[in-house]
């Protein structure tokens, strides 16, 4: 008699503390009331009641993970716009006094909202606790420190306050880069790249034939009015004749043999994208015109120097050690020298 005793106590503690687990977890069916009454609180079921009171925090809902993806996706988006926007000037110019020399407007002085600013901004607001987490560490803060302190000795205060702002954005981009990057695919990444190499390759084209800016729709992506007769254009002579050197959507023909060579070896180190080896490849080859038509020396100099250092590398050696022989590469690395020749 005293063993069954023991057995129904026994029973009786596990199914109450079953119970009591049950509630804390969440909700069943016909197990307990769905509210419970108060006259000043808001009525919240009982499992919730319980689980708040015991500190357990609760589970992921459909709707918040519906959120979570949603917010996701449009990070990536706008990441997306970033990035095909980045070698563009899109934006408006403003002109106030202090932008003004003996009279004439200078582009390099007036303050200008740029279409990737709108773009840094959203992400700054949507990735809000993240950028201001790595605005506490103590050497950005010295370094942006210091920089204010220079705006306040400056001759044109406007303007290097101006800079400063500049300045935050690309630490906001930088903070930003490294998380954003994980969420785009390597493949949707190279189509990218492809995309504003193969835009800047046609516009540079055109500006290099016709030996004047194409204007259109170009316009609208930053191209600025150029031709052979504009004062301080950037020319080259082959053969006696004189051409404009094509600019892009850029500001000068340095700059954007200064962008696609670093877009070069970042695509040709990277061995992520030896998954998709012919678009790799076919960017890279992109972006060896690009520098070659750009007539930059010392973009030209330095492409040939850091091909035939990463050749010769061990690591160059293994990164290129493929199925698919980089072709295009070598035959850009021949023709490179005959072109800097006629320069």
């Amino acid at each position: 008699m005293k063993m069954k005793r023991l057995k129904k106590k026994k029973a009786s503690r596990l199914y109450s503390e079953k119970v009591r687990r049950r509630n804390l977890a969440g909700p069943v069916l016909g197990s307990f009331p769905s509210v419970l009454a108060s006259n000043n609180t808001p009525r919240l079921p009982a499992c919730r009641q319980a689980r708040r009171a015991a500190g357990i925090p609760f589970p992921s809902t459909p709707a918040n993970i519906s959120k979570k993806i949603w917010h996701l996706r449009f990070l990536k988006i706008l990441f997306i716009f970033f990035l095909f926007f980045l070698p563009t000037q899109l934006g408006k110019h403003f002109f106030p006094p202090f932008s003004y020399l003996n009279g004439i407007r200078v582009d390099y002085l007036s303050p200008t909202l740029y279409l990737t600013d709108i773009i840094v901004f959203l992400l700054f607001i949507f990735n809000f606790k993240t950028v201001v987490n790595f605005f506490k560490d103590k050497r950005i803060l010295i370094g942006l420190g210091l920089l204010f302190i220079n705006v306040i000795f400056a001759n044109n205060q406007p303007v290097a306050f101006y800079r400063l702002i500049k300045i935050v954005e690309f630490v906001v981009v930088f903070s930003l880069g490294q998380q954003l990057f994980k969420m785009i695919k390597e493949k949707i990444l190279l189509i990218i790249l492809f995309l504003i190499a193969g835009f800047h390759l046609t516009l540079a084209i055109f500006q290099l034939v016709f030996r004047h800016s194409i204007q259109g729709i170009f316009y609208f992506f930053g191209e600025r009015f150029l031709s052979l007769s504009t004062p301080g254009i950037a020319k080259a002579t082959i053969q006696g004749i004189e051409f404009l050197r094509p600019y892009g959507t850029f500001s000068h023909p340095n700059s954007l043999a200064g962008f696609f060579l670093l877009l070069y070896f970042f695509v040709l180190t990277n061995k992520k994208f030896n998954k998709y080896l012919v678009l790799k490849y076919l960017v890279v080859f992109i972006f060896s015109c690009l520098v070659f038509l750009s007539f930059s020396k010392v973009a030209i100099l330095t492409f040939l120097i850091l091909n035939t250092s990463f050749l010769i590398l061990p690591a160059g050696r293994q990164a290129l050690n493929t199925k698919i022989t980089c072709r295009i590469c070598k035959i850009a690395q021949i023709i490179g020298p005959i072109i800097v020749s006629l320069i």
